[in-house]
């Protein structure tokens, strides 16, 4: 445990050197952990993780590592940090969050599944009724569609997690539980919903979906 707690400590604070610039007085990048072993490497970001559940086994330098990393492969996201929003210009229906997942790979449908699956009236409470009722409709007929392309009652709903089903799961995340749905409820004349837009970046904000 030692020898992992040094070596991740040593990458992030390589990481905070490469990521922040020359670090003349290294002492004011490192902060005290609240009921952790001692100081560790701050990030340079100040991505907001108030609320955040850590897996349990993440030590604090393994938090803050993981902090910067996220930092570092956000920001070529956009600026808005957990807010990243992006319509359907690349053919992808909807990308949100800090690393842009999107509908079209099927990489944003498993995630909100887990928010659905496990703090449902939380993430209801960021869109309207009908928009709540539409978003749960295009999960769950994706989940049922991955689930019965798969042939498996995994969790592991996403064609990223399981390469090999990628070419058969793509007219699932294409179809109405991807894409199309996006293109239909999301944008009027090819501009995002202001509505639709202020419920997704509120739900992609939540500590429930950053945590995920």
């Amino acid at each position: 445990m030692l020898k992992k707690s040094l070596k991740n400590s040593l990458v992030a604070s390589f990481l905070l050197i490469t990521a922040c610039g020359p670090v003349p007085n290294f002492n004011k990048y490192m902060v005290h952990v609240s009921g952790g072993s001692g100081f560790v490497p701050a990030f340079c970001s100040g991505l907001d993780f108030t609320g955040v559940s850590w897996p349990d086994s993440m030590v604090d330098t393994d938090r803050s590592a993981m902090a910067l990393g996220l930092d570092i492969s956000g920001s070529y996201e956009g600026a808005n940090a957990w807010g990243n929003i992006t319509n359907n210009f690349d053919g992808q229906g909807l990308s949100l969050g800090l690393l842009n997942q999107n509908l079209g790979q099927g990489s944003l449908q498993p995630m909100m599944l887990q928010m659905l699956t496990n703090h449902r009236p939380s993430m209801a409470s960021y869109f309207s009724p009908s928009h709540f009722s539409s978003l749960e409709n295009m999960l769950l007929q994706f989940r049922d569609s991955s689930l019965s392309t798969l042939g498996t009652n995994s969790e592991v709903l996403s064609p990223l997690d399981m390469p090999e089903n990628s070419i058969q799961l793509e007219a699932v995340t294409k179809s109405g539980s991807g894409v199309q749905w996006a293109s239909d409820n999301l944008y009027v004349n090819g501009r995002f919903s202001a509505q639709w837009r202020r419920e997704l970046v509120a739900m992609a904000g939540s500590w429930e979906f950053i945590s995920i």
